[in-house]
């Protein structure tokens, strides 16, 4: 892209995943801790309009996967570029599927595996058209990182910093006595987390709580692999458990907007929580069915 000629336009965009089913925070569903939400179609259509005719090649990179997902339109970029043709390519992610070439719409749409396992070379033909440049024909190939050697130069560069981290890693913070905190359920398709109530998640939930000052805690499992199991813990094992540096979030809801994310107030010494069909976790409740805190 650097090296071609025309002018280069390139704008990234994240999808919205908030409100869900038609169940916002905000009044209007389009503030979600005081940030303006706005649609990925209607977003696209406004900065698409806002600079035309000032581009010659227009490259979308979205944190979209190529289909909708809750349900919700055009949440993927498929029903983007179906209504957006303008672009010439689109790099998709998000579903972290392996595709070094397709056509939505007469679009090139690349997408790489995860952890840069892949990287996808994007080649352009561009003619000059009057005083700008068209695109006259595109294509990809998706490239494997494995394929290529080290670069033993970068390597000896990082060699401390890669020894004080493994070291950082490896070090022991404490010790599992007792079992698993999540136990086996005898079928591998089963995981005991998401289908009962476990050890794992109340310690997730614990830890959540405790930092972030909250009376009920909500959590979704990284994966089938996240558990602790005896003997000793070492720092790396919290990836595991908690495998994204995400932001934990202190939110102060009413009772309605409890709710709203599936609480239930049966129980006056325990609120269950459902944020989706496969993670139910359970906290102490200390707080009135009026007013709570929900730490996510």
């Amino acid at each position: 892209m650097g090296r071609a000629a025309g002018r280069k336009h390139l704008f990234s965009l994240l999808r919205r995943q908030l409100p869900l089913k038609g169940k916002p925070f905000g009044r209007d569903g389009r503030y979600f801790f005081l940030k303006l939400m706005t649609l990925p179609l209607e977003e696209t259509r406004r900065i698409i309009d806002s600079i035309r005719d000032r581009y010659d090649v227009l490259v979308g990179v979205f944190h979209m996967g190529l289909e909708n997902e809750y349900g919700l339109a055009n949440s993927g970029v498929t029903d983007i570029l179906n209504a957006c043709p303008e672009f010439d390519v689109m790099v998709s992610a998000h579903e972290h599927t392996l595709i070094p070439e397709t056509r939505i719409n007469g679009v090139l749409v690349v997408q790489n595996r995860y952890q840069a396992q892949t990287m996808a070379v994007i080649d352009l033909t561009l003619e000059q058209d009057g005083v700008g440049w068209k695109v006259v024909d595109r294509a990809s190939r998706s490239v494997s990182i494995a394929d290529y050697e080290v670069d033993p130069a970068i390597v000896e560069r990082l060699k401390d910093y890669d020894l004080r981290a493994r070291a950082d890693a490896n070090r022991v913070i404490g010790r599992l006595e007792g079992g698993a905190l999540a136990p086996e359920t005898g079928n591998e398709k089963i995981y005991a987390a998401m289908v009962q109530d476990t050890a794992l998640v109340d310690l997730i939930n614990a830890v959540q709580s405790h930092y972030a000052d909250t009376v009920v805690s909500a959590t979704a499992l990284p994966g089938a692999d996240a558990n602790l199991y005896p003997g000793e813990i070492r720092k790396c094992d919290m990836a595991r458990l908690y495998r994204f540096s995400n932001t934990l979030y202190k939110l102060r809801m009413t009772g309605a907007q409890l709710s709203m994310c599936g609480i239930s107030f049966a129980d006056a010494q325990r609120l269950s929580l459902s944020m989706n069909s496969s993670v139910i976790v359970e906290s102490a409740a200390k707080a009135s069915t009026n007013r709570a805190s929900l730490s996510q």
